[in-house]
């Protein structure tokens, strides 16, 4: 046991062997199964390793069928809430740099860091989109919002519904 397991008895030692973070996230996830990995700040939302571990793999599936592979970039626009690590993980799961997108940030602000960032899409939370849609006149992204989760799994209404500004792209949400 580790001096930090010692003085800590709730913490999580390291997956030792593991050689990126998706190996170490996934055997952390397995080792802890049963223990609470996630809550938001009043307690009422937890989530075990092995509800962040499927819960990851369910909205690796969403992104990459909309398109996310390695290297491209994913924005999350979400309040401080246990959801956005579950996204973030996934992001980096297959390759992709997660990047927050701080809800203070004014329009052009925001249009200039998607377009810097070449973001591939952007998960947001339904409050976000309307800043979204008025960002994307100088972005060249998608957003992705569900009112039930904002984080899109294959299985979900978000990994069909996006808003995309790529060229010929219709102007408001499609469904395919």
């Amino acid at each position: 046991m580790s001096a930090v397991a010692e003085e800590r008895p709730d913490a999580v030692e390291p997956a030792p062997g593991a050689t990126t973070m998706c190996e170490a996230f996934q055997a952390v996830a397995r080792r802890y199964a049963d223990q609470v990995a996630l809550r938001n700040a009043d307690g009422s939302v937890e989530i075990t390793f092995a509800q962040y571990a499927e819960r990851v793999r369910g909205i690796a599936a969403g992104l990459a069928a909309l398109g996310v592979r390695r290297g491209d970039t994913v924005g999350l626009m979400m309040s401080n809430r246990p959801e956005f690590h579950l996204c973030d993980t996934a992001a980096f799961h297959l390759g992709a740099t997660p990047f927050s997108l701080y809800n203070t940030l004014a329009r052009d602000q925001l249009g200039h860091v998607l377009d810097n960032a070449q973001a591939r899409v952007v998960i947001a939370e339904p409050e976000y989109l309307d800043r979204l849609r008025a960002a994307r006149a100088t972005a060249a992204s998608r957003a992705c919002s569900s009112t039930s989760s904002p984080c899109p799994s294959s299985n979900s209404a978000a990994t069909r519904t996006s808003i995309s500004n790529a060229p010929g792209a219709p102007s408001s949400p499609t469904t395919s």
